[in-house]
């Protein structure tokens, strides 16, 4: 009986443990394409590949998305893409100790586009970053040469030439738009045309203009306010980094920060104001100032 009654107490204790053990932040997976680009003609070869960053051991399974819909799982990290869609990937591997299996969280989502006509308008496969250089290209299928082409944007016409390629050397937030092209070409002495669809093409800042946000709910004399500057570096460099500062009727609440959350521990009727932020990188030389948002005290 005795030895009955501590085979139980080891099984409570080793439940609680786990229970109580730390839970480590989920792996995120990651998805790129790791073979021609995100926009191809039906036929050509195009690539994904799964990855999780933050763990490369080679035991993990890949399952695959498209438009949501479950694909299944495979032991390679590459899937082979025929259809246009939206696709994304997780991965799982099996443990020795419980819990015995780990999941990865779902990765973002890439837009792929298989074209079945004769015309592609390409776009860099990752959105330009202002002040970048900016490469569209009308593509034919099979590779004719063009004897004229017209790139498109907005509906309007902004360059004809034997060019297939339309280029920004120094791009700014205002070329990001809707594009598309129609081209000419020669084929056994008959003169042939054909269109692209349209592609939204974007153009990054290097830091995004900031939102403040409340995230600590109603505002209450007496209870703890916090605010989120929200934003996003888009510029990938060693030794980036932002700084946060934080202002009340402009005046300036503290010091610069590297933090994107204020905190106000004990709200005070005095307190009431128009709130704003300010993000900052020293080496970009750029600031960016966020919305105001004014808060009352009940």
């Amino acid at each position: 009986m005795a030895l009955v009654q501590c085979f139980c107490a080891l099984l409570i204790l080793l439940s609680r443990a786990r229970c109580q053990a730390p839970t480590e932040a989920p792996l995120l997976a990651s998805i790129t394409v790791s073979k021609g680009d995100m926009r191809v003609f039906s036929g050509e070869d195009m690539r994904t590949s799964c990855s999780v960053p933050d763990d490369p051991s080679p035991h993990w399974r890949y399952k695959w998305f498209q438009n949501g819909d479950d694909m299944g799982f495979y032991n390679s990290s590459e899937a082979w893409i025929t259809a246009s869609g939206e696709y994304n990937c997780q991965a799982e591997k099996d443990l020795k100790k419980w819990p015995y299996l780990v999941n990865t969280l779902p990765s973002q989502p890439l837009h792929l586009h298989v074209d079945r006509g004769w015309a592609l308008m390409q776009i860099p496969n990752t959105p330009s970053i202002i002040e970048d250089t900016m490469i569209l290209t009308c593509r034919i299928r099979d590779g004719p040469v063009a004897t004229e082409v017209r790139f498109y944007k907005n509906d309007s016409e902004i360059q004809c030439d034997k060019s297939q390629e339309l280029v920004f050397s120094n791009v700014t937030l205002q070329d990001a738009g809707v594009y598309w092209c129609r081209a000419s070409w020669m084929e056994k002495y008959e003169l042939h045309s054909a269109q692209s669809l349209p592609v939204l093409v974007p153009v990054l800042d290097k830091l995004e203009t900031p939102r403040l946000v409340l995230v600590s709910g109603r505002v209450i004399a007496g209870k703890l306010v916090r605010f989120r500057c929200e934003t996003r570096l888009n510029v990938k460099a060693e030794g980036l980094q932002i700084e946060y500062y934080y202002m009340k009727n402009h005046s300036r609440l503290a010091p610069a920060s590297s933090s994107d959350k204020y905190t106000i521990w004990k709200m005070r009727k005095e307190d009431a104001g128009v709130y704003i932020c300010k993000v900052k990188v020293r080496l970009l030389n750029v600031e960016r100032w966020s919305n105001e948002l004014e808060l009352k005290v009940y």
